[in-house]
């Protein structure tokens, strides 16, 4: 279980880094503009 706890965790992780890589950029752009 907790072996799946910490997959889950990084899937989780990961997920809403990139989200928040891909709001940076976007911001960024804006601020270019």
């Amino acid at each position: 279980m907790i072996v799946v706890a910490i997959t889950i965790a990084t899937v989780v992780g990961g997920i809403l880094v990139q989200e928040f890589t891909t709001a940076a950029e976007s911001i960024n752009l804006g601020v270019n503009r």
